[in-house]
């Protein structure tokens, strides 16, 4: 199944630095790729950010921001473009990872494209998904013997 889901490019999961200002990508799954059109070495440790575009909603993008400026999770949809110019909706689930002292260390982001329709029903309500329906991730760090 895990392999079905990277291959088949369903979920694609990514990993940012919390640690640097530009919050740059420092992982993504291929699912992450071939929904996005870019290489890795094209994304690999550049913002998120150059995913959006003119159509893009900035109150969404805002949010997003607030969400990393407070250390704090969001599930929302944002429209975004592929390498190629083509724009898709993007259902971002984003969790900041801290570490044993506390510090942020990690932003892990599970995203899955979906319809129009659907991409402009979650922006008109507030551009985030009721609790129920946020995508978790879960990272725990491998601890020394």
């Amino acid at each position: 199944m895990r392999r079905q889901v990277q291959t088949k490019g369903w979920i694609a999961v990514t990993i940012s630095d919390a640690t640097s200002d530009a919050v740059p990508l420092v992982f993504a799954s291929e699912g992450f790729f071939k929904m996005t059109g870019y290489e890795p070495a094209e994304i690999l440790g550049h913002s998120l950010d150059m995913l959006y575009g003119q159509d893009t909603d900035p109150a969404t993008v805002g949010k997003i921001g607030e969400a990393v400026r407070a250390n704090a999770a969001i599930s929302t949809c944002v429209l975004c473009y592929r390498k190629d110019g083509n724009t898709f909706w993007n259902h971002l689930s984003m969790q900041p990872v801290f570490d044993m002292n506390g510090a942020l260390r990690y932003y892990v982001g599970t995203q899955y494209t979906g319809t129009s329709g659907v991409g402009n029903l979650v922006r008109d309500c507030g551009a985030t998904f009721p609790s129920g329906l946020q995508t978790h991730a879960s990272v725990t760090p491998f601890l020394p013997r």
